[in-house]
């Protein structure tokens, strides 16, 4: 699944046609402005909170959540705890708050800009699994 979120002035889509993938921005009127590498590995989703930070969920290597300053290659934080060797989706709360859907794990919440856990349930496979 690859999904994309905008900004007002910015398209961030998710890619992995050269593997391992980038993010490209596009100004909405326009062609690509710029390719984010860094901290890129195999591009799931991508999502802006309100403050403009744009968060991009990496499926291979180190599986984790990416944190950029929106319009530039700038890479702000790192989430990897609480993300597990299976991240399925993630998405952004009106309050900021970044949320991680683990395959094999929890549903992990974190609060805008940190990277520390703050809220975590058991995934609805595990439930199921273990008849919970």
């Amino acid at each position: 699944m690859v999904s994309a979120k905008s900004s007002p002035q910015l398209l961030c889509v998710p890619s992995v046609a050269i593997p391992p993938g980038g993010i490209f921005e596009f100004k909405l009127s326009s062609t690509r402005l710029r390719t984010i590498e860094k901290g890129i590995s195999y591009p799931e989703g991508a999502a802006i909170d309100g403050s403009g930070t744009l968060c991009v969920l990496n499926l291979k290597g180190l599986q984790s959540v990416t944190e950029y300053a929106l319009g530039t290659t700038t890479l702000l934080r790192t989430v990897t705890r609480g993300i597990s060797t299976q991240p399925i989706g993630m998405g952004v709360d009106e309050a900021g708050n970044l949320w991680v859907l683990n395959f094999d794990g929890p549903l992990v919440r974190y609060k805008a800009g940190t990277v520390d856990p703050e809220f975590a349930t058991y995934s609805w496979l595990l439930c199921r699994r273990h008849r919970l």
